[in-house]
């Protein structure tokens, strides 16, 4: 249950968000003699979490609640993210008679699901928040078109901070035309810019500002790790060799990116620190572009031989075109497909490049190009197509979420399924994995060093080559600036924030509340370019990350927030005081005493009710019948019996 933990770290893979969705069971088809009719059948009857006890939730009082993790989900170095939660506004989202029963055998709502089918309307609640708790309030949304205007009732972020700017406007643009509209003035701010001739008309601009932070993940060749040749980590090291990074990174990035070597991002505090360490940085290969090299460790490996078994494998006799290639004594020969997804420039550049140095080593090696959907199907679950299986490499992305947590990609308790699809199986690392989860959150010290053994054996078995890390550049109005004395700017710009308080993990709707303009306007309203946007507003549902920028920037009273380093803290304006309490069972129980002065838009006191109700109503099966594809509440004792619901009389 660890993998899930609302919005905070779910694992993006080939630059797609995977929506976590209810398990379903298939029964197989039998045949049966034919029959005059069809046979009939009684549907399983429907369940219901209205009544049922959430035993990890508890409403205490006007402005108290109590969140019990399940001892199974402990110990868990992130394990503040199971505490943290936001309000719901719970005097619209349901009748004005429903209530919450709460006690010591836990929390359940009653009558609360009858507005349901009015919240996901199409002018529901989902599609247009008007009561929300946030910097900025909704107003509307047209042809593509969002607005809002500043809460004057928002208390402030986790620093205390209330926004100044008066309104912002996200709206759809040509994304061809994005930064030449930043330039002439018509928006105020693109984000996460990567092609390098934005870049450099932005630079050259005198009316905009171009600054970048890290991409926290990397760009990367998947290998199999339980199939094909690439089940022997020498012959995975050897690709790493015969990988011409610096190519391409060039080719795709243009310069604005960076070279990593090991399953980390630039910007993670870890790495932050390892850095300092010569030897670990001294202990992580480089796997430097090299054909010899990659000879050296495959004459190594069971590919040593000519198309007899018997004969060495001389490296003087391949060409890029002669087709002599390795053999193992069984006369199989080493070879290699790839697939790659079309009008990719990571594809084209490693295709490019694998074609005239892959043979140099020996390798028979061809790709496929094909679609996104493909490429998944056979990443995913290329563990159940049997003798079908067909690919060894597969070029991919990854972004690293705030809990840095592998065990659902590389331990060994989710081989043969889509979790761990590559099918690492290494003890060791399995030991390591383990170790990280299950520290104490105020283990840090702990946490680095063994973060730091884990990165050097993961360097050495290499599931995946780090490609590149991208740079990612905000770009805008040069008078936009930010107020915030938080000391990682350093009162300059060094690349790990930008001049308008944007970070790899701070993007620019938690930095909007220390944005300002230098030069005041009549017009005081911030535009924020973007491709399209969905219109789903409320958690819950699939919103694009561009819904997201409006949902961060109209909620913002959570337990817990993220600062600009990308650690998880305490959200102080928020909560008044916190008890921690270990059970006797192993569980642990966080008590949160809100402040009594936070209001939503329409001026009614947020209660730790909203707060309960978040859990409750979000967690519930009334809400996952009604579409919603994420849910609330998991790692709390008793989240799966309520979740699961029971049936009516």
């Amino acid at each position: 249950m660890k993998k899930i933990l609302g919005l905070f770290f779910t694992l993006i893979l080939a630059v797609t968000l995977f929506a976590c969705e209810e398990e379903t069971t298939t029964v197989p088809v039998t045949t049966a003699a034919p029959t005059t009719e069809a046979p009939t059948t009684t549907p399983a009857p429907l369940k219901y979490s209205e009544g049922v006890k959430f035993e990890g939730v508890q409403l205490l009082g006007d402005y108290e609640f109590s969140l019990t993790i399940d001892p199974a989900e402990l110990p868990y170095f992130y394990e503040t993210l199971y505490a943290s939660v936001g309000p719901m506004p719970m005097h619209v989202l349901a009748p004005s008679f429903a209530l919450i029963d709460s006690d010591e055998e836990g929390a359940t709502l009653i009558d609360g699901f009858g507005k349901i089918e009015d919240v996901i309307a199409l002018d529901g609640y989902r599609y247009y928040p008007t009561v929300t708790a946030g910097p900025y309030k909704f107003v509307s949304f047209v042809n593509q078109v969002v607005t809002l205007e500043i809460d004057p009732l928002f208390k402030g972020d986790f620093e205390g901070n209330t926004p100044v700017i008066e309104r912002i406007v996200q709206k759809r643009v040509n994304q061809t035309l994005d930064v030449e509209l930043v330039i002439s003035g018509e928006i105020d701010l693109v984000t996460g810019a990567i092609e390098g001739d934005k870049i450099e008309a932005a630079a050259a601009s005198t009316t905009a500002t171009a600054q970048y932070y890290t991409r926290n993940g990397y760009g990367l060749l998947a290998m199999t790790c339980d199939f094909g040749p690439t089940e022997d980590p020498i012959v995975r090291q050897a690709i790493a060799h015969l990988t011409d990074r610096e190519y391409v990174a060039d080719v795709v990035l243009g310069g604005y990116g960076s070279i990593v070597f090991s399953e980390y991002g630039l910007a993670q505090w870890m790495y932050q620190e390892a850095a300092e360490d010569e030897d670990w940085m001294d202990a992580i290969e480089p796997y430097a572009f090299s054909v010899s090299a990659a000879n050296d460790l495959l004459d190594q490996s069971e590919w040593k031989f000519e198309s007899d078994g018997t004969t060495a494998w001389d490296s003087t006799e391949a060409t890029a075109t002669n087709e002599y290639y390795r053999y193992n004594a069984e006369g199989e020969v080493l070879e290699l497909k790839h697939f790659g997804t079309e009008n990719n420039d990571v594809t084209t550049s490693l295709r490019d490049k694998f074609l005239l140095n892959m043979p140099l080593a020996g390798i028979k090696y061809s790709i496929t190009i094909g679609t996104f959907d493909t490429l998944l199907d056979h990443y995913y679950f290329g563990f159940e197509l049997g003798e079908d299986r067909t690919y060894s490499l597969f070029n991919l992305a990854t972004n690293f979420g705030t809990a840095y947590d592998p065990y659902y990609s590389w331990h060994s308790d989710w081989l043969l399924t889509w979790y761990n699809s590559q099918g690492m199986d290494n003890a060791e690392l399995d030991g390591y994995m383990e170790d990280m989860r299950e520290l104490e959150p105020t283990q840090k010290d702990e946490f680095l060093a063994i973060w730091k053994d884990y990165q050097i054996l993961w360097n050495e078995l290499i599931p995946n080559v780090p490609l590149y890390s991208n740079q990612y550049y905000d770009i805008y109005d040069k008078n936009l600036i930010t107020t915030s004395d938080d000391p990682i700017f350093d009162g300059v710009y060094t690349g790990i924030a930008t001049s308008i308080g944007t970070t790899s993990f701070f993007d620019w709707t938690a930095a909007i509340t220390t944005m300002s303009f230098a030069v005041d306007t009549d017009n005081d309203v911030l535009v924020h370019g973007v491709p399209e946007m969905n219109g789903e507003f409320m958690a819950g549902f699939g919103n694009s990350s561009y819904d997201n920028y409006i949902r961060s920037l109209i909620y913002g009273y959570g337990t817990y927030s993220l600062n600009r380093a990308g650690e998880i803290v305490l959200n102080e304006t928020v909560v008044d005081e916190l008890e921690v309490v270990e059970n006797t069972d192993g569980s642990k129980t966080y008590t949160f005493t809100i402040a009594d002065d936070l209001y939503w838009s329409d001026g009614v006191n947020i209660t730790a009710a909203d707060f309960v109700f978040a859990i409750l109503f979000s967690g519930s099966q009334e809400w996952l019948r009604a579409g919603a594809t994420s849910t609330a509440g998991e790692g709390l004792l008793g989240y799966s019996v309520y979740h699961t619901g029971e049936p009516r009389e």
